[in-house]
């Protein structure tokens, strides 16, 4: 009876260990995720170019080049401003080809003013019989 018994109390002793272990995670983690909620960026810039390529395989490829500015809390949306410039690429549409116009600015401009990841596109795209602004 008494191997029995101790044999009981060492297995819920473990229990306890690996209970007590699984606490301290958890705490540890939430402690990590409050840290990590209190960084914030501060105009953190991001440089686009020269071979970086947006790329959508068969359907889209864009070279991208430019500078974005990020602001705000990591765990939040951030707020974003500057303008990436499309300067070359294309759009597959099965049936349609289109180009970007090398004549327009063809610009994706972020404002950190609206405070959303929302930006303003003004990209010129023309085919053989097609032309889309």
């Amino acid at each position: 009876k008494r191997s029995a018994t101790s044999a009981r109390s060492a297995a819920a002793q473990r229990a306890a260990q690996a209970a007590a272990a699984t606490v301290e995670s958890a705490v540890a983690q939430s402690a990590a995720a409050e840290a990590n909620s209190a960084l914030s960026l501060e105009r953190l810039v991001v440089q686009l170019g020269p071979d970086l390529r947006a790329v959508y395989p068969f359907v889209l490829n864009f070279g991208l080049a430019g500078e974005v500015e990020l602001s705000g809390p990591a765990s939040k949306a951030v707020r974003p401003s500057g303008t990436i410039r499309l300067q070359n690429g294309d759009i597959n549409l099965v049936a349609t080809q289109l180009s970007l116009a090398r004549d327009h600015p063809n610009t994706i401009a972020f404002s950190a003013d609206d405070g959303l990841l929302d930006p303003a596109v003004d990209v010129l795209l023309q085919g053989d019989e097609v032309r889309a602004l």
